[in-house]
């Protein structure tokens, strides 16, 4: 079908409502999971891949969002760093069951360079806890790590931060930020850090 445009029914809930938090990637493509706690249904006609029509029925929640769906966010989109330091927090996260963090550090340089990333979140606006401590950097390399909300039971100390390597079973909350501590002699790392979420 030449000159169609084809609109899943995330495309056309983006249009009619506006997006949500940050670029949507993907959303409306797979089996759609109808979340009955506020909101409401709706039937759109959406175009196949293959161009054919189909209805869809969705659920929307009360911010007209596609339930569930997917957002990519960048959370730290630094150039070259040298110094500790925390960045800017992604509110708004609390509905996201799974948040998978995709950290590509793209060069290294100094004598003996370390760079220490801690994912870190918050409930309350205020009180932090550190949810994800990565395993030292010394060199460019590209790190995924996932959190969840899903199936977590029982009690975890989180008065001070996971030891490396670490995701702290228990997801991120509300907010979530990424924080750097860098050690070395005239250390530069250069990084950015998206975050995938899935409601």
């Amino acid at each position: 079908m030449s000159g169609t445009t084809n609109l899943s029914a995330q495309d056309i809930a983006n249009k009619v409502y506006g997006t949500h938090g940050g670029t949507l990637d993907g959303a409306g493509t797979g089996t759609l999971g109808l979340n009955k706690v506020g909101g409401r249904y709706e039937k759109l006609s959406a175009l196949t891949p293959q161009g054919t029509l189909k209805e869809v029925v969705a659920w929307f929640d009360d911010k007209g969002v596609l339930v569930p769906h997917e957002e990519n966010l960048q959370l730290d989109g630094q150039t070259t760093v040298a110094g500790s330091g925390v960045g800017t927090w992604a509110t708004g996260l609390g509905r996201f069951k799974y948040a998978q963090i995709f950290v590509d550090v793209s060069l290294a340089t100094g004598t003996s360079p370390t760079l220490d990333l801690y994912l870190d979140s918050r409930l309350d606006g205020t009180t932090v806890y550190n949810a994800a401590h990565l395993t030292q950097i010394t060199a460019a390399i590209q790190y995924s790590v996932q959190l969840s909300k899903a199936n977590l039971a029982g009690q975890i100390d989180v008065s001070a931060d996971a030891g490396a390597g670490t995701a702290r079973s228990m997801g991120g909350a509300d907010d979530l930020r990424v924080r750097r501590s860098i050690g070395g002699t005239s250390p530069q790392f250069t990084f950015k850090t998206w975050v995938h979420l899935i409601g």
